[in-house]
């Protein structure tokens, strides 16, 4: 499955040919050799260069090119290139290509190698390849494509620095810092950075660039850096070595060398293999990099270190650092891997003195023959921390086989360390000269040493071990007199990895062994949050640091390196909440998943399925469906993007099988396009019994054949498709609907469209065609345009395909024969009970169903006299599977399952506002200035009013940075819940989002200031947005307000309750835990909290007591009591439904945040969360042995 990144396309189209002057250079060229042409190409390099004036171009062809222009001296020595800014200089050409549409990305380094060497022959090498010494260079001079070797800077300073590139500069107005990308720099040498050095006030950026078989004589094999601030990114350092003529000297590949904070270097998914430091030189350190940061900084992000030698640090050494007293250190790895690295002194890393942060990183299978197989770290304060680490498989042939402190205080949290070797002392850990190590949610455990298989302490050493898991038997911890191991909340059991490795000193070091947890580990929902530093949220694998582990437990970090995320059964399922687990549903097609937050794909396109993908590009579908279940719990997958071409089954699935259920996701922002079985959530689903329910999706979806909305066909006479809504705009050719292109058997129930649908023939509102499947409760509002077989609802019906209980509004258009209002053509079919809008869909005839104008398509008796089953009336069932209202859906029919109302109310008052003049000004606090980062809640009984009505603004009139929290009409839509800013409409649900003289609970949270950090509730549920827009929330000292916009007529009309304002943006979870709740006013980042309950003529009262609000234009008689659902009370005579499927009276489903009454005896069939079970006297719950209630909320009955 082929991924695109959207940033690297638009950094490669940023780089095309532009109207900028092109001078070419070709060795060969044969023409007038003036640069205009490939056939008229300058034949050297430096014709060009003395050519070029800033925002040329020069193209240079393969081929070997060498100096000849001398700079700091005479001779052949001192011939070398120098880059000019604003000049880009590009190799890796034919020779052929034309420029003015060749992509500069499609270029081939290895066929067409363009090699600037300075081999001049006959044993003369120049001193350096490119020479730039205080000549005020910055990042517009760009050298790309390019092999830079035979540069030999062996003469006196500064001839022997830098063979490959010389860059220095006396002051930071003639300082060298070009751009160098996709290049290679190979065998060159110097003393000092034998591929690049770079002085003071030089800091060059590197992309994509090769550092290969560099030597220097002294320190920095490769790059020497000293006294800038130099970045690389995505670079590979290979084999090359620094000799380290001297004591305490290295840097096999890179020496970095500081003197103040603000100097140092940044490595970004780099590469740094087989580099040395000569280890018979005394104090080699640094096979990898040497960092002096004295101070300064280093960081290393995303970068794999493997196969380094040295004497001190196998991959890394840093030393002399200023101990700053912050958490981001002057040391920063993270996400990093050190494995098979060797030294005498602490095999991938020796850390000397700094405040070190590591986090997420792999130490592994590294070797030392002395002290520290893995980490070493002396002298370091408590401000240094391991965090998120494994340390597994590493060997020391004496003390300390995964780690080693020396008069050190680092921290340990939320690492694993196992499987380690020492031949003498602490097989885990040892620690020496009074060092003390606080070990926190960590696990230690399966190391062996013969004296201290775990931990090994010499006299006034102490260990702090805190909520983790740790070995304390005979032989597993050494303690020498005067030391000391204080355990705390920690556990002595076996943590149950799945694959440990037993060390020995024959099998290490090594780079086996999975030290993920098992689902029966003791360690998981075992540590402590407060342990883990703010600001940490992913564990090792990149995983939601804090989830739910156990089905009986809370959000409770594990123990450990790796979060347990679940094992793909029932009651443990893998939890999803990234980008990479989402893909790798892939591997394990048949399991169970679930979602854990909000998933955003932006940036990514992709050119198959996400999930279940055809291998092949024939008609027939060619891979592994899915036959697992995946639980969005609510959460979003927001901007999918799938461009497939001619590819066939698109969606977040490909095809979906046997036994499959997806539950309880939206599908936000999507944009799907390829051939056939086109869909946001499924290309295709057939088989036996898979189920699809409570999925939400919106945006664009494009095909040929087999298109839908939602699904592009279902097959199959047991799929069930249910409770399900698309608003996304579809287009195709045959087989087109707003929710199935084709629908052969399956059951389609309590589901809408509101999309349009355009093609060719069986286009409808809701399916392009119904073959012996069945509609029921279902309706379309969306237009469908085409030639043939065109139905508001079903483009054809046939077969014994049964509609019933169904309507349509939406325009037809169709040019050819076989449409009508609802039904294009029903060959076969059933159609009963069903309705179209022949006003609005412009059609009076249909092949089945009856047509009503819009007054009757507006009400209720049309449809309860055909025998629909609406909330409020009997005589057509209890499922209550209809609603409606004038203010609702624009007045047509509703289904029920849209909105979740509740029904039991708490003593007191709420606001009734008049939708005219009224409104609370709540002042303008500090407390208010919550910034970018917020909730917003409110209980809402909203009239009938159809214009915008505020709910909270920053500001009672427009002004920089205000915003509001509004329903209405926004942006011209009906009963949408929205955020406005000034001019700008930064977050907004769809239509028709709550119910006009019902009770609602609105929400909106917000992360950040740009586009992806917007959500909505209502109800709890998180709504699709039809808008999200980047917007800064700026304070601006004005009065904030309660139940009125920032201008107009923008007054609230209806009764509010329970107003919060948050500084913190709450999860779902704590959203539904809370909404049916009255608060403390104490809580953590709330800010006000308003309940209406204090009347008077003039004040109501905030309870924190920080912003009481001035009643303007309301008095007393406002406050009216309330019957907002807080909290959710139980009543004698409550109208619950006593089934085991657990539904209220009104048809509403219940959910891990719901409260439940039972009024007469139940027994429970299935699996199910609730906060709270109330049960009548005398009545009786019975839980099937099978399954499992758990009771998740306070006050359990």
């Amino acid at each position: 499955m082929k991924r695109i990144s959207l940033f690297i396309v638009l950094m490669i189209i940023s780089f095309g040919m532009d109207a900028q002057t092109s001078i070419y250079v070709r060795h060969d060229a044969s023409g007038s050799n003036n640069g205009s042409s490939w056939t008229d190409a300058y034949i050297t390099l430096q014709s060009a260069l003395s050519a070029a004036i800033s925002g040329d171009r020069i193209y240079v062809a393969k081929g070997t090119y060498v100096p000849d222009n001398e700079v700091g001296g005479t001779g052949n020595l001192f011939k070398c290139f120098q880059l000019k800014n604003g000049v880009s200089i590009y190799g890796g050409f034919a020779g052929t290509e034309d420029l003015l549409t060749f992509d500069l990305a499609d270029r081939d380094f290895s066929a067409n190698e363009t090699i600037l060497s300075g081999d001049l022959g006959g044993g003369n090498n120049v001193y350096h390849v490119f020479r730039h010494v205080s000549i005020s260079l910055n990042n517009t001079a760009v050298l790309d494509g390019f092999t830079i070797s035979g540069g030999k800077a062996t003469g006196t300073d500064p001839n022997n620095k830098g063979g490959g590139m010389l860059n220095s500069g006396t002051s930071s107005a003639n300082g060298s810092s070009p751009t160098i990308r996709n290049c290679v720099f190979k065998n060159n040498q110097a003393a000092q950075g034998g591929a690049i050095y770079n002085s003071r006030y030089c800091n060059p950026i590197t992309n994509n660039t090769m550092f290969v078989n560099s030597t220097a004589s002294d320190i920095g094999g490769a790059v020497f850096l000293i006294r800038n601030n130099a970045s690389f990114y995505g670079c590979t350092f290979q084999n090359n070595i620094a000799q380290a003529s001297g004591s305490a000297k290295g840097g096999g590949a890179v020496y970095i060398g500081t003197s103040v904070n603000t100097e140092g270097a940044t490595f970004t998914n780099c590469t740094f293999l087989g580099n040395t430091v000569n280890k018979s030189s005394s104090g080699a350190r640094g096979g990898a990099i040497h960092a002096s940061v004295n101070p300064g900084f280093l960081t290393i992000t995303g970068s794999v270190f493997s196969e380094n030698e040295a004497e001190y640090g196998g991959a890394v050494y840093q030393n002399c650092g200023n101990y700053t007293n912050r958490l981001s250190s002057d040391i920063i790895i993270s996400n990093s891997s050190f494995e098979q690295n060797d030294a005498l002194y602490g095999g991938a890393v020796f850390n000397d003195g700094h405040n070190t942060l590591l986090t997420n990183c792999i130490i592994r299978g590294n070797g030392s023959t002395q002290q520290s197989g893995g980490y070493y770290s002396r002298y370091a304060s408590s401000e240094s921390k391991i965090i998120n680490t494994l340390i597994s498989g590493n060997r020391s042939a004496l003390h300390g086989g995964g780690a080693y402190f020396n008069s050190d205080s680092t921290g340990i949290i939320n690492t694993t360390i196992s499987g380690n070797f020492a031949g003498e002392r602490g097989g885990g850990v040892s620690m020496i000269n009074g060092s003390k190590i606080g070990i926190k949610n960590s696990v230690l455990w399966g190391n062996t040493g013969p004296e201290g298989n775990q931990l090994w302490l010499c006299s006034n050493c102490i260990a702090d071990i805190d909520h983790s898991l740790y070995n304390n038997g005979a032989g597993e911890v050494f303690i020498t007199s005067g030391g000391a191991v204080n355990a705390t909340n920690s556990i002595t059991l076996n943590p149950n990895f799945v694959s440990p490795v037993t060390p020995t000193s024959g099998n290490t070091p090594n780079t086996i062994g999975n030290y993920q947890l098992q689902t029966s580990s003791p360690a998981i929902d075992a540590g402590l949050n407060s342990h883990l530093p703010s600001g940490i949220t992913t564990d090792l694998l990149g995983n939601k640091r804090i989830v739910k582990g156990s089905i009986s437990s809370g959000e409770t970090i594990d123990m450990g390196a790796y979060e347990f995320a679940g094992d793909g059964s029932v009651y443990y399922p893998f939890l999803i909440s990234n980008r990479t687990q989402l893909e790798n549903v892939n591997n394990n097609l048949s399991s169970h998943f679930k979602i854990v937050n909000d998933i955003d794909l932006t940036d990514i396109i992709y050119d198959k399925a996400l999930i279940a993908f055809s291998t092949g590009t024939g008609a027939g579908f060619e891979g592994t469906k899915f036959t697992g279940t995946l639980d969005g719990d609510g959460f979003k997958i927001i901007n999918m993007n799938i461009n497939g071409g001619t590819n066939n089954y698109l969606g977040l699935f490909g095809n979906i099988g046997n036994g499959a259920e997806v539950h309880n996701l939206l599908l936000e922002n999507c944009s799907i396009a390829g051939d056939q079985y086109v869909g946001s959530l499924a290309g295709r689903i057939d088989g036996v019994n898979p189920l699809i329910d409570s999925i939400q999706c919106a945006g664009t979806v494009n095909g040929i054949n087999f298109v839908g909305g939602l699904i592009g066909s279902i097959t199959g006479p047991t799929i069930m498709i249910r409770q399900c809504a698309s608003s996304a705009q579809v287009n195709g050719e045959t087989y087109v609907g707003g929710l199935l292109g084709s629908n052969d058997g399956g059951t389609l129930e309590r589901s809408f469209a509101l999309g349009n649908t355009g093609g060719i023939s069986y286009i409808g509102g809701l399916t392009g065609d119904n073959n012996v499947g069945t509609i029921a409760n279902c309706y379309a509002r969306g237009n469908a345009t085409g030639v043939e077989r065109i139905g508001g609802l079903v483009g054809e019906n046939s077969n014994s395909g049964v509609v019933t209980n169904s309507f349509s509004t939406g325009q037809v258009n169709a040019s050819g024969s076989f449409n009508g209002g609802l039904i294009g053509n029903n060959s076969s079919g059933t159609i009963s009970n069903s309705f179209w809008d022949t006003e609005t869909s412009g059609k009076t005839t249909s092949s089945g169903g009856s047509g009503e104008t819009t007054t009757f398509m507006k009400t209720q008796s049309t449809f309860t006299d055909a025998g629909w089953d609406f909330a409020g009336e009997s005589t057509n069932g209890n499922n209550d599977y209809w609603n409606i209202a004038s203010y609702l859906n624009d007045g047509y029919p509703v289904l029920a399952w849209q909105f979740y109302p509740p029904t039991d109310s708490i003593a007191g008052n709420a606001l009734e506002f008049n939708g005219i003049d009224e409104y609370v000004n709540v002042g303008n606090n500090e407390s208010f200035d919550v910034g970018n980062v917020l909730t917003i809640e409110a209980w809402i009984k909203p009239g009938d009013k159809s214009t915008r009505q505020g709910i909270f603004s920053t500001s009672f009139t427009n002004s920089a940075g205000a915003f509001r929290l509004e329903i209405g009409s926004a942006n011209g839509g009906t009963k949408r819940v929205a955020v406005y800013g000034i001019n700008t409409w930064v977050a907004q649900t769809g239509d028709n989002s709550y119910i006009n003289d019902q009770w609602t609970h609105i929400a909106y949270v917000r992360t950040g200031s740009g586009a992806g950090t917007h959500t909505i509730y209502v109800n709890g549920i998180p709504q699709a947005l039809i808008s999200d827009s980047p917007y800064e929330f700026i304070d601006n000292s004005s009065n904030k307000v309660i139940g009125s916009g920032t201008s107009g007529d923008q007054f609230f009309k209806g009764v509010m309750d329970e107003v919060r304002i948050w500084n913190v943006a709450l999860t779902q979870q704590q959203i539904r835990q809370n909404m049916y709740r009255t608060l403390n006013g104490n809580e953590t980042g709330l800010v006000s909290y308003y309940q209406f309950n204090v009347a008077s003529d003039t004040k109501t009262n905030d309870n924190i007591s920080l912003n009481n609000g001035t009643l303007v234009n309301l008095d007393s008689d406002a406050f009216k009591a309330s019957t907002a659902p807080v909290p959710f009370i139980s009543i004698s005579d409550g109208n619950w439904i006593n089934t085991a499927n657990w539904q209220n009276g009104q048809g509403y489903p219940v959910h891990a945040w719901s409260r439940v009454k039972i009024n007469s005896d139940i027994t429970l069939e299935e699996n199910k969360e609730v906060i709270e079970v109330i049960i009548n006297e005398g009545k009786n719950l019975t839980v099937n042995p099978l399954y499992d209630l758990i009771i998740s909320g306070e006050g359990e009955n």
